[in-house]
């Protein structure tokens, strides 16, 4: 993701379960209106039904992965 992205304007939800493992850079993860700040090597894993969103607030792009079950898209 590249600096200043975000993977929605605004917090979403949907009927899943999401993993997200930053593999380089910094990402911040919002899920619930709470804020989870991820960096190399971490993961966090969350509902999806609570509202959330991928957001590069650095000045560096960011790698990282993400699994979703069941696909939602």
């Amino acid at each position: 993701m590249r600096p200043g992205g975000v993977s929605h304007e605004q917090p979403w939800s949907h009927p899943a379960e999401e993993c997200v493992v930053v593999v380089e850079g910094s990402l911040l993860v919002e899920v619930d209106g709470v804020d989870h700040r991820l960096t190399d090597g971490d993961s966090c894993y969350f509902d999806s039904r609570l509202p959330h969103r991928l957001v590069n607030d650095s000045d560096r792009p960011t790698v990282f992965l993400v699994a979703v079950t069941p696909p939602s898209y």
